[in-house]
């Protein structure tokens, strides 16, 4: 094993060592009318941070563009907005020209430095803050591709400060950042905040993805309530052009996969559509069979040029065996069989932005969701619950350009949740949850210092909701609770970004908001949870190297006033299932993040590495221990290597040593982590005039260790697949 570390590292150093060449892309923009040239038209790759201005020819240059689909936008005060969709495949110049319609506008004269990168709040008035712009990770479709990403949460793993734990029951696993847990990270799905998605990450389809946006900061105001904890934001696949592809993977443990989708841009309409199928046995005697369907249809249509509407539908049907646990974990869950069949959900997502002129845009999105899982449970005894609820989210964001310098955006969003015969542990009580939220962030330019303020106010009404009721029951006299408002919460954001030059960049957010714990969850006494108060900091500092690539340095801090934190106690209902008691205590802790990316380097590799570092306390009997439940390190690093037709693709990731005492046998903290994980992609390419096909072997666990991140849920081992993935 030390040999082939060493080896790796000598590979990398090489390479780093070599000349560097990058993707680029390249242009003219000029007036409509009259044929000219047109100098200071910022041009800028939507949901990223590549920009830059025309020259006095109407030339643009964007270099260092990593490979996938992107939007190119103009935008210009004086000129109608324009925008490009473009896909990169390979290292080579590609080329685009803007032709701009003249606007007859009046306005103040203005200054623009082109040294500075534009953030145009008005074609994307979800950005957040650019304090917190070092924190947020951008996972491309063809980085999916390359890591053998099936699911969303496989998609995930190698961000800085990511970390799964791979658990056997309720949800398959919990992905988290930086140690934020209680509450995870939320999802939004094209935008959209999802209340109940926890569940689906891990059979959501990577597939029909276009990029995963995760905000690490716990800073995030716009995309939803996302808790303090982060947010991850999943874009759907778009189309650019005609294009079949297919997709058929066989491997161990008999595991299936089979892809096929299609799509088009036909103008002013793209369209998009997905099928997947993904089966396993899973490991003998493990109980961990599974099967899922994944099915994906997309429309975007821009029936005029300030105005566009975005269509999606997802449904997942299958079915999924809970895995049976391994020693040191209770007897308990080493013996119970149990599984979800069917596993039901269906997802619809409305998008739709006006943008009338440079100085305005409006956007409404809309999301439903209708989840129908049933429960069955075989040892000990015999029960089956059906759990079905559904859910609506209405979303709503106004972005006004109050002057060339200042931009406000306004929105409010309403969520209502039902589940007519209960969720979870409250099955047999009606639950109903109404959530009304109000958002303002405030952003101001001021030569190359940015700074933004934002706050949100969030109520619940509680139209019914049992508190651990079994059987219909109410537990030790807890009475279901009746329209009910909650207190009203806040979230409030201060920072910005100072720009040295095109290149170089400081960033700080400062957050300070109250977090209520899920609505039931009781503590040691059965009794509920007080709310935790969390103040939050980030301070980065983000560069990019000139045919080199992009380094960001993040230093953060958090403190939990009453912080919601499992107490390792569990209650086991009459019916047999258990439910995990929280407690409320003070915690802190203070990190940094160190990410690394190149571009493409002498036409050979792509290079990434990132390390997190964290010290957390917890305050037990007023004084301060060290809170050993969340690991001091996680290091990812990966190189993606071209030789001719040939790639080969190598990821790690370290995870140091922490503990738990959940799932444990006798309620005494276990110790998990400490390993190194191992993968590899090896692939050959056949790029015909008419068809591209890619073979490929995929390695997961090369070591083969059976490491674990919960208690009594080892890693299933060395598995391998192969495949083979073809494009029209």
């Amino acid at each position: 094993m030390r040999i082939k570390i060493r080896f790796l590292i000598i590979i990398i150093t090489a390479v780093l060592a070599q000349s560097s060449a990058a993707q680029t892309i390249s242009g003219k923009i000029t007036d409509k009318k009259t044929g000219k040239p047109i100098e200071n038209i910022p041009v800028k790759i939507m949901g990223t941070h590549y920009g830059t201005y025309s020259n006095v020819d109407g030339v643009f240059v964007l270099s260092g563009i990593p490979k996938g689909t992107h939007t190119v936008v103009t935008s210009g005060v004086r000129y109608e907005k324009a925008r490009i969709r473009i896909t990169i495949r390979e290292d080579r110049e590609y080329e685009m020209d803007f032709e701009l319609e003249p606007r007859e506008v009046s306005i103040e004269a203005i200054t623009i430095s082109r040294q500075l990168q534009v953030r145009d709040l008005i074609e994307e008035p979800q950005l957040e803050s650019s304090g917190i712009e070092p924190t947020i990770s951008h996972i491309s479709e063809q980085e999916m591709q390359k890591q053998g990403a099936e699911t969303v949460v496989d998609a995930m793993k190698y961000i800085p400060g990511a970390m799964v734990e791979t658990r056997g029951r309720k949800v398959k696993q919990f992905f988290s950042v930086r140690g934020q847990r209680y509450p995870y990270p939320d999802y939004a799905l094209n935008g959209i905040w999802q209340r109940e998605f926890h569940e689906l990450p891990y059979f959501f389809s990577a597939s029909e993805i276009e990029s995963i946006e995760v905000i690490r900061s716990s800073s995030a105001l716009l995309k939803g309530i996302p808790e303090m904890a982060g947010i991850i934001n999943i874009v759907p696949k778009q189309y650019t052009s005609e294009q079949w592809s297919g997709r058929v993977e066989y491997g161990t443990f008999n595991s299936l996969r089979a892809h096929l989708a299609h799509g088009n841009d036909l103008g002013d309409i793209s369209y998009a559509i997905g099928l997947e199928r993904r089966e396993t046995d899973g490991p003998d005697y493990r109980n961990a069979a599974e099967t899922m369907h994944n099915i994906h249809a997309g429309i975007q249509w821009n029936p005029v040029n300030d105005l566009s509407l975005d269509l999606h539908f997802f449904h997942l049907d299958g079915s999924r065996e809970l895995a049976a646990a391994r020693e040191p974990a209770g007897d308990r869950f080493i013996n119970r069989r149990e599984e979800f069949d069917p596993y039901r959900t269906s997802l619809v997502t409305f998008r739709g932005k006006y943008t009338p002129g440079s100085r305005a845009s409006t956007e409404i999105s809309l999301s439903y969701a209708d989840r129908n899982p049933t429960y069955n449970r075989y040892e000990p005894g015999e029960m089956s619950v059906n759990s079905n609820d559904q859910e609506l989210t209405l979303n709503l964001i106004q972005s006004l350009k109050l002057s060339s310098n200042n931009t406000l955006r306004i929105g409010g969003l309403y969520n209502h949740w039902l589940a007519p015969n209960g969720k979870r542990f409250y099955v047999g009580s009606k639950n109903e949850l109404s959530t009304y939220s109000a958002v303002l962030v405030d952003e101001h330019r001021v030569g190359k210092l940015t700074l933004d303020g934002g706050l949100r106010l969030r109520r619940t009404h509680i139209g019914a909701l049992g508190r651990f009721v079994t059987d219909g029951r109410p537990l030790r006299g807890l009475p279901t609770i009746e329209d009910k408002w909650e207190p009203v919460l806040y979230q409030a954001t201060l920072g910005g970004a100072y720009q040295f030059s095109n290149s170089l960049s400081l960033h700080l957010n400062m957050a300070n908001g109250q977090i209520r714990p899920r609505e039931g969850t009781l503590n040691q006494d059965l009794e509920l949870l007080n709310k935790e108060n969390r103040f939050k900091t980030d301070l980065g500092l983000q560069t990019r190297i000139r045919e080199f690539g992009n380094i960001n340095l993040v230093g953060f801090y958090t403190h939990q006033k009453d912080a919601i934190a499992l107490s390792g106690d569990t209650y086991e209902t009459d019916d047999g299932r258990i439910m995990s008691l929280y407690l409320n205590r003070d915690q802190q802790q203070w990190g940094t993040e160190l990410e690394v990316k190149t571009q493409t380097l002498s036409e050979f590799a792509q290079l990434f590495a990132n390390a997190t570092y964290m010290y957390s306390t917890r305050e037990d009997n007023s004084e301060w221990d060290e809170n050993n439940e969340i690991p001091n390190f996680i290091t990812n690093a990966g190189a993606y290597l071209y030789f001719g037709n040939f790639d080969v693709n190598i990821f790690g990731k370290y995870l140091s040593s922490f503990e738990s005492s959940r799932f444990s046998a006798d309620r005494t903290p276990k110790p998990l982590g400490d390993f190194v994980d191992l993968n590899s992609t090896i692939g050959y390419n056949l790029d015909k005039n008419n068809y591209d096909a890619r073979i490929y072997l995929e390695i997961n666990n090369i070591l083969d260790q059976e490491y674990s991140t919960v208690v009594g849920y080892p890693d299933f081992g060395r598995e391998f697949t192969l495949g083979i993935r073809m494009q029209l």
